[in-house]
Order: structure tokens, then C-alpha cells, then sequence
């Protein structure tokens, strides 16, 4: 029997458009999500094809500020109780403000070496003090390329099916222009931890007074959030590239449908059903996988971007992906419908087979039948009798 052939005979160049353009869909199905499993095989590998990314540069720069902004209320309130002791007495303030001058000049690189009389009459304890804090901001903020490399992370993170990689912006974090230039990859379907969740349990400040990223107030939830990925993007893997050979043995049948048309004729319809269930459950499976990947990335950017810049990381999403896995679910429900349109002719191209054979093989029979007395038995047009 073949498919996609009606009663009446009709076939022809409809009937070789129908397949035709069922052996695209399939292909394209396949095509599209081999592609999304594909990225980040390799460092800079359809970096643009990622689930979500992160820019780290800035990364515990609003921590280290706020320390120095605590160090600055220190040295406001050093400067009032030198005031205070200077209202009690002058030759004590003097000799205490000394002492304190002397101090400070020991520890500070960044003061000039005036007298101790001279740095309190002219700028203040305080003021000096702030102008030191200041000094080391400067240096944390504009020494370096960015807060990241300071700390030792990379600035940017992003996280593919299968795998997470990262590395810097080029030519910097802070030009316009600035693309990822990818350093690293983990291995696909492998769970390794990144650096950037290791970070959250590593003190940052300045001196002495140092905070953990942990320890603020959201903190914990987006290093939680975090350390779900590579596990994740590990088990999501394997159903995807299971999706994949269905939808290539989809493929395959779907090309052996065309050519049984003309060899094995008899084998077309194996390849029909092969199609279909092929293409029956890579549908489903890439439905689940489109709203799961689709879900789990949107809500990674909205949990981390909520309180992110808190603690100065950044999430963001590609469109790429989600194209291509939603392309690839449309593309099988269309190859899908098509199969089942060619199911549903082959029915009724086989039913009405069935019905003509048995209409001319009742027509021969009673043309060959006779009575009990040799005659034929012929219809007359009055019916059996009157």
C-alpha cells in the first residue's frame, strides 16, 4: 500500500510536496536542538546560545564601600573626641594630637609627612582620616580593571545545557562595547562547582574589616540559587541529547516514508508508524524541556537581579536559545501533524481498496453463479418478480 494516495488516484507532484516538506520539518526539528545541546562545547563555542549569564565585575564593590563608609564615620568620630579633649585642654590636645599625628604617618602611605600641629590646624584628624579611606577606594576602584579580577573571579559567567563557562569582558568590563571573551568551559553533562559560588564564603573589605557575601542580607539566597546551576544544566543534558536521536530516528523514518514510495513499498507503512513515535515523543519531550529550560532561566534572572545589585552581580538572558528550542517544538508538531494526515489517508485510501476489491470480487461471483438448472442468474430490471 501506498501513502498519501487517494481512491480516485491522485498523487503527483501534491503528493511529493506533502513528504517533501515533512522531511524539512523533521530535519529542522533536529537541526534546532542539536544546536542548543551544541553550545559551549568548547571556550567561545555559541557563547550567545546560554540559558542565563552573569556579570560579575562588580561583585562585592558595594561591600568594600560599605565598609569604607563605616571606616569614615570611624574617623568623624575620632575627630569629635579629639575635639572634645582639645575644649578640656589645649596642651593636652596638643600632645595628644601629636601622638595621633605621629601614629598615622607610621601606618598611612598616603599621607604627607607634615608636623603633628600643622596637619591638626590646617585639615583635622577626621579629615585626614577620610581622605585616607578615600585613597584606598580610589585604589580598589580605579587600579584595577574591575572589582572581579581583584578578588580573584572571573567577570563573566554564563550557563549553557550541559555546561557553565566563564571569563572577562574585552576590551574592558566598563566599555560600551565590551563582548565575553570566554576563557573556560566545564564539560558537558559533567556537575562542576564554579568559583563564583565559592566566593560567597570569602571575606571582602578593606584592612581588617572584612564582610562575607554570605552574610548580607540576600546574599545567601542568590549563592543558593547559584549552586543549583551546574547540577542543573548536568541533568537537563541527558534528556536533551535523548531528544536529539529521537528526533533524528524521526528524521530517518521520515526520509524512509519518501523512498519506500518507490522501493519496498511494502515496508512504507513500518516507516510511517516509525516516524511517528519517534516524532510522538520527541514533541512531548521537547515541549517539557522548552518550559522547563524557559522557566528555570527567567526565574535564575529574576531571583539574582531582585537584590543582586545589592552586592553588584548582574543576570541576564539570550533570546538564541529559547529560539531555537521553541523552533524545534513547532517544527516536530508540524512533522507530527503531517504524519498523522498521511496516517489518516492511508486509512481511507486502504478502506476504500478494500471496498473496491470487494465490490469487484462480488460482481465476478455472481456473474458466475448459476440455479439448479445451469442457467446464470441475471437481474432484470423488474427486480426478483412481481
Amino acid at each position: 500500500m501506498r501513502l498519501g494516495k487517494s481512491s480516485s488516484g491522485g498523487g503527483g507532484f501534491g503528493d511529493m510536496a506533502f513528504k517533501i516538506a515533512l522531511i524539512i520539518c523533521t530535519f529542522l526539528s533536529m537541526l534546532f536542538m542539536a544546536i542548543a545541546l551544541s553550545s559551549a562545547s568548547s571556550p567561545g563555542q555559541l557563547e550567545s546560545l546560554n540559558i542565563v549569564h552573569f556579570n560579575t565585575s562588580t561583585l562585592g564593590q558595594g561591600i568594600v564601600s560599605g565598609v569604607a563608609d563605616k571606616a569614615k564615620d570611624g574617623c568623624e568620630k575620632v575627630d569629635k573626641t579629639l575635639d572634645d579633649i582639645e575644649n578640656k585642654g589645649k596642651e593636652t590636645a596638643e600632645d595628644i594630637a601629636n601622638k595621633g599625628k605621629e601614629t598615622f604617618e607610621n601606618l598611612s602611605p598616603f599621607r604627607r609627612r607634615d608636623n603633628a600641629s600643622d596637619g591638626l590646624e590646617n585639615r583635622g584628624f577626621g579629615e585626614v582620616c577620610e581622605d585616607v579611606v578615600e585613597k584606598v577606594e580610589d585604589t580598589v576602584n580605579n587600579g584595577i580593571k574591575s572589582f572581579a579580577q581583584a578578588i580573584g573571579i572571573k567577570e563573566y559567567y554564563s550557563a549553557h545545557i550541559g555546561s557553565l563557562c566563564e571569563g572577562y569582558y574585552k576590551p574592558s568590563y566598563n566599555d560600551k562595547d565590551a563582548k565575553p571573551d570566554i576563557e573556560t568551559c566545564s564539560r558537558k553533562f559533567k556537575a562542576e562547582q564554579s568559583e563564583l559560588s565559592k566566593l560567597f564564603d570569602k571575606p571582602l573589605g578593606v584592612g581588617s574589616v572584612k564582610k562575607k557575601l554570605s552574610d548580607t542580607e540576600f546574599g545567601k539566597d542568590i549563592q543558593e540559587t547559584i549552586d543549583m546551576i551546574p547540577n542543573a544544566l548536568a541533568k537537563t543534558a541527558y534528556p536533551f541529547l535523548f531528544n536529539v536521536l529521537l528526533l533524528a530516528a524521526g528524521f530517518l523514518f521520515a526520509v524512509a516514508v519518501l523512498v519506500f514510495e518507490y522501493l519496498l513499498t511494502g515496508a512504507q507503512v513500518i516507516a510511517l508508524y516509525g516516524a511517528m513515535g519517534c516524532l510522538g515523543l520527541g514533541s512531548f519531550f521537547s515541549f517539557v524541556g522548552a518550559i522547563a529550560v524557559t522557566a528555570i532561566g527567567h526565574e535564575i534572572k529574576r531571583k539574582v537581579n531582585e537584590h543582586g545589585g545589592d552586592i553588584g552581580i548582574q543576570a541576564d538572558t539570550n533570546a538564541g536559545v529559547y529560539v531555537l528550542l521553541w523552533g524545534s517544538l513547532i517544527f516536530s508538531c508540524i512533522a507530527l501533524g503531517l504524519l498523522i494526515m498521511l496516517w489518516i489517508v492511508a486509512r481511507k485510501g486502504k478502506r476504500a481498496a478494500q471496498e473496491e476489491y470487494a465490490e469487484k470480487n462480488g460482481s465476478d461471483s455472481s456473474l458466475s453463479e448459476g440455479d439448479n438448472h445451469g442457467y446464470v442468474n441475471m437481474q432484470t430490471h423488474g427486480g426478483r418478480g412481481d
